[in-house]
């Protein structure tokens, strides 16, 4: 009985520094390595200003203002409003247009006959095109707590954390910019992450 009382201890250590060992090697995205530039957009409470200071500190990423020269962007939503917001900053290379040598000698019918030119149409056209792309709802609004690093080329998220501040006080947001950029370095780092760990479970 003396034996399996010490042997019990033994075995809730030995548990233990498996689940250690088993959460410091979490498989990571790829894509998540290889980022090297963030851009961040706005977020609720001014997160975003305490982010970008934190992550500077650390030396985690380096911090773009120019949305081009970003390979990722953090983000605190997702959905229309974001894909749409996405568009702005990226916009897709705009189709050759059709020759107008046909086009000329229509136009000056179309004029003798309704009053109206080919180019106001054009116009007409393109704004009601800008129109439609716009989000009609936004889905995902702020300060739900969760954060996401998206990829810019592929548009997936490569990272994410839940880290709701629990005020909008200066000091409480600038705890929880430390607490991400803190997390991220250790994901960044698998080697470090193991060894804060196992420290952890080794008061």
């Amino acid at each position: 009985m003396k034996d399996m009382k010490q042997f019990l201890p033994l075995a809730g250590l030995a548990a233990a520094a498996t689940l250690v060992f088993a959460a410091s090697h979490e498989p990571v995205n790829p894509a998540f390595l290889q980022v090297k530039t963030v851009y961040i957009l706005p977020m609720g409470s001014g997160l975003d200003q305490f982010l970008a200071s934190r992550l500077t500190q650390r030396g985690v990423f380096e911090i773009v203002t120019d949305p081009k020269k970003a390979d990722a962007i953090f983000t605190d939503r997702l959905g229309e409003s974001f894909e749409h917001r996405m568009n702005e900053l990226y916009p897709a290379p705009k189709p050759p247009e059709p020759p107008a040598a046909e086009e000329d000698k229509g136009n000056e019918e179309g004029k003798s006959k309704s009053g109206k030119s080919s180019a106001a149409d054009k116009a007409e056209a393109e704004r009601l095109g800008r129109d439609s792309s716009a989000p009609h709802t936004l889905t995902f609004g702020r300060n739900r707590g969760t954060l996401f690093l998206v990829d810019r080329q592929s548009r997936s998220v490569v990272w994410s954390l839940y880290a709701r501040p629990k005020d909008t006080s200066p000091a409480t947001l600038d705890r929880t910019a430390d607490k991400i950029a803190r997390r991220l370095q250790l994901d960044r780092n698998p080697q470090l992450k193991a060894e804060m760990q196992a420290k952890s479970s080794n008061p």
